[in-house]
């Protein structure tokens, strides 16, 4: 098929592909019960969840509970030093994160290879002086058991050197 019909194809199958993915989503996610009966926790160590819209990022406190993202994410390695109280993690498309600063910038193959989980994912790590209230900010508190649980998934989805140093993207960060 040449390139050209290749590029169309994508860009008039792209919108079809993400709107039945999202009603996918939406029947599937429906179907989970909604946990009314879970009561809040009004103790423990307090995370966020970050939307744009379009994406979810993970917000957690920097040094809380025995866990110091500082030694795994040095804020001096990334474009928000010097160090804040707050880390904010995003998992996802390698290409998106390093081809897609705007959303505008977005390239139909690159969201349809995202989409796809075809190609290899990041953490995106950012830290953060304080979270801003909004809508699209959700905060919820964990038990510190939790806490430690949740970060050592995370600590292992991160890759290493051989002296278990998690290893930046060159001229990116995390």
């Amino acid at each position: 098929m040449p390139r050209f019909l290749r590029h169309v194809l994508a860009v008039l199958l792209a919108p079809v592909l993400i709107a039945g993915l999202w009603l996918l989503a939406a029947l599937g996610l429906g179907a989970v019960p909604s946990g009314q009966s879970i009561q809040p926790m009004q103790e423990g160590v307090e995370i966020a969840l970050l939307s744009n819209g379009w994406h979810v990022d993970l917000a957690l406190p920097v040094n809380e509970a025995g866990i110091d993202w500082s030694a795994d994410f040095p804020a001096s390695d990334t474009a928000s030093a010097p160090p804040r109280p707050w880390i904010l993690l995003g998992w996802g498309d390698r290409d998106f994160y390093l081809e897609t600063p705007q959303l505008s910038d977005l390239k139909p193959g690159t969201a349809i290879n995202a989409l796809l989980g075809r190609g290899p994912a990041v953490l995106h790590v950012v830290h953060l002086e304080r979270l801003d209230e909004g809508p699209h900010l959700r905060r919820l508190k964990i038990s510190p058991e939790t806490y430690r649980a949740l970060a050592a998934r995370l600590k292992d989805s991160a890759r290493r050197d051989p002296a278990g140093r998690t290893i930046l993207i060159a001229g990116q960060g995390f």
